[in-house]
């Protein structure tokens, strides 16, 4: 009796002013289960033929819509649960907060499939969990950059992916911590172009993702090392960006991200080794690590993270 009054009210006032006169309110997806029925929702709308929607977010949807877009140049995107061989969940939930995460994930683990769980509480799918990471609240972006030390130091990265899909070869003047560009070093054409230090020839090269070389270029590309580069301005050093991040997750040892973090040194190297040789590797981190005022960061130090496994 309910559906048939709302769909009698909006078809007379459809008919009366025009569908557009009818606004359609969401409620938010990050407080309830919307998520998993927003797209019926929108369906109806356009159905119905309503340009007015009023929906809401909350902060907590900033970190995994922009910061990973600012760091690999999309949104977090959906879990392939059935395809990964490891599942990671950060911050989230999926038991309280979308309900076909929590399906998805459990029936890849009935399969199967290992599951990383980051929570300082053992709740939903954290019962489950091959690695439960009770992590201190507000300390998970040193998390994520002690597991990708463990990974960089024991090889386990997919070093052909970072270096033709990721910026890791391109140089970083430690002088100003900018990208070298080509307009720097008097190379003609191209001027805001990246630099490289190619390991056949020991010299820079220009390296550019827009042309058709690229790739040959960038598979002989050097990842870490310190290179004195003569530019217009005299001579600088620089450094490739992957090395420079290596550095940076190198200084989390195991030892002290548990310092840091509360997560044990040796579930630490467990982790990172269970991450690698479980791959390929889908996750998914949400308001667990939003609520924070470095939110942005930890997320992009997860998606670094991810961008390891290829």
């Amino acid at each position: 009796e309910a559906l048939d009054l709302t769909a009698q009210s909006m078809g007379r006032i459809a008919q009366d002013s025009g569908a557009e006169s009818v606004a359609f309110a969401l409620a938010t997806a990050s407080g309830t289960a919307m998520s998993d029925h927003i797209s019926w929702v929108e369906r109806l709308i356009r159905a119905f033929g309503s340009c007015n929607t009023v929906s809401g977010t909350e902060i907590c949807n900033w970190h995994k819509d922009f910061a990973t877009s600012y760091t690999f140049g999309a949104p977090v995107g959906g879990p392939d649960f059935d395809n990964a061989w490891c599942i990671i969940l950060w911050g989230h939930n999926p038991s309280t907060s979308w309900l076909v995460h929590a399906a998805g994930a459990a029936q890849a683990k009935s399969r199967g499939a290992k599951l990383v769980v980051v929570d300082p509480r053992c709740a939903g799918l954290a019962n489950k969990a091959d690695q439960w990471l009770r992590v201190r609240p507000g300390t998970d972006g040193a998390l994520a950059l002690g597991i990708a030390g463990q990974m960089i130091e024991n090889g386990w990265f997919d070093k052909k992916f970072v270096a033709n899909w990721t910026n890791g070869s391109f140089l970083v003047r430690i002088d100003t911590g900018r990208m070298l560009r080509a307009d720097d070093i008097g190379a003609e054409g191209r001027p805001q172009s990246f630099v490289a230090w190619d390991e056949a020839t020991s010299a820079p090269v220009i390296c550019d993702p827009r042309q058709d070389d690229y790739f040959a270029v960038s598979n002989r590309a050097a990842l870490a090392g310190t290179f004195k580069i003569m530019t217009k301005q005299g001579e600088v050093e620089c450094q490739p960006a992957f090395g420079r991040y290596a550095a940076l997750c190198e200084q989390m040892t195991p030892e002290e991200t548990e310092r840091i973090t509360g997560v044990e040194a040796q579930q630490i190297r467990d982790t990172a080794k269970l991450i690698w040789q479980s791959r390929p590797v889908c996750y998914y981190a949400w308001s667990g690590v939003a609520q924070q005022t470095n939110a942005t960061q930890t997320d992009r130090a997860i998606s670094l993270l991810y961008a390891l496994t290829g």
